[in-house]
């Protein structure tokens, strides 16, 4: 049974911030010229993109339980004339740790894609003439 999920709410919803200050700042760095360096420029878009796919996951991940506590909180009053809204409120946890299994799994056997497809690769924007130069 899933007693408590503050914690879980806390999680996601900072997750959530995190992602759009991310994004924001991200966004407004990549477009400035006050990096002179295309090579830091990359890696600093490298880190943003790992950064920002890891509260992806964590927002993800938070979720779960979420999810589950309110289904096992509505279930009982939809199926009232047996003893499974019981039992699968008893078994919560393991609801969430096999969701979170099949996370795991899913992102195992898609990780060899995600490389070979270039997600990772760092995204430079090309360089643009400062007004005046030409």
């Amino acid at each position: 049974m899933i007693k408590d999920i503050v914690p879980f709410i806390l999680v996601a919803v900072g997750a959530v911030v995190l992602q759009i200050l991310l994004t924001i700042a991200s966004g407004i760095f990549s477009r400035s010229q006050t990096i002179p360096n295309r090579k830091l420029m990359g890696k600093l878009s490298f880190y943003s993109l790992v950064f920002s796919f890891v509260v992806f996951l964590v927002i993800g991940f938070s979720i779960v339980p979420i999810f589950v506590k309110l289904f096992t909180d509505a279930l009982p009053s939809v199926i009232t004339e047996s003893d499974f809204p019981k039992t699968i409120r008893e078994h919560a946890w393991t609801i969430v740790y096999v969701f979170w299994g099949g996370y795991v799994l899913g992102l195992i056997i898609a990780l060899p894609s995600i490389r070979k497809s270039d997600f990772f690769q760092p995204e430079v924007p090309p360089p643009t003439d400062k007004p005046g130069q030409q």
